[in-house]
């Protein structure tokens, strides 16, 4: 994670907390102080703080400042959900459009965006390249959350992994059928500062947390297959198959 980015989760976190002075109407440090605090440049500070903005967390008050909002929830209601570990029960879509079209609404996707680079965030996958599929997902036209999957390249280039199309049985069954079945998965549930990306091409109201879950796919013999991001909006409500 980018050092800016760092910062601006601990000044979250103190701002929901309400630690270390940070509560709602009072005013942040400045670009110079938490350089400071931080050991960083001011221009990482400052993308700090534009951050916060960004989100909604503060706001800028002319004559006065950076002042610290009022923060939001997100209430997510989970359900555990019995079905085959590779089968959907809409031929043809994977869970999250077999869902859409269950509840009479019209799914759809963006182009997918296939990107190579080091691991990164993604470093629990091993040393060496990545690729990660980034899948801007819609309802009835509007756009609605974003998964991104990274997997080792050597496991997907070449395959239909690496193609910028929808894989309509989704992930674990093209696997499957490369030889790498998923035999276990570790879902993680963070609420999340969204990136300001993700506020623009999701639509995201400002001052308000997104529900990030992360799952962790491996094989029979332990080794990570892939780990998938997906961010949902506000007052989304998740069944997750586990």
């Amino acid at each position: 994670m980018d050092g800016y980015r760092v910062i601006a989760e601990t000044i979250r976190a103190r701002i929901l907390n309400e630690q270390d002075g940070y509560r709602t109407g009072d005013l942040l440090p400045s670009e110079h102080q938490l350089a400071r605090e931080f050991s960083v440049s001011r221009t990482t500070a400052g993308n700090a703080l534009r951050v916060l903005v960004a989100a909604g967390l503060t706001e800028v008050r002319p004559g006065i400042g950076r002042v610290i909002g009022s923060p939001a929830r997100i209430d997510v209601l989970l359900t555990r959900q019995h079905d085959s570990v590779y089968g959907h029960a809409t031929p043809g879509a994977d869970d999250f459009e077999a869902g859409v079209l269950a509840a009479g609404l019209v799914p759809g996707r963006e182009p997918i965006q296939i990107a190579e680079g080091d691991a990164g965030t993604a470093a629990a996958l091993g040393p060496g390249r990545i690729l990660v599929r980034d899948d801007l997902r819609t309802i009835n036209g509007r756009p609605h959350n974003r998964q991104r999957i990274a997997l080792p390249h050597d496991l997907a280039a070449g395959t239909v992994l690496a193609l910028p199309d929808n894989i309509s049985h989704g992930v674990n069954a093209a696997l499957a059928e490369l030889g790498h079945p998923p035999a276990t998965w570790l879902v993680t549930l963070t609420t999340v500062m969204p990136e300001p990306a993700d506020i623009h091409d999701l639509r995201l109201p400002p001052g308000r947390d997104v529900l990030q879950v992360t799952r962790a796919a491996r094989d029979h013999d332990g080794a990570l297959l892939f780990t998938a991001w997906t961010t949902w909006p506000p007052g989304t409500r998740l069944i997750l198959g586990l």
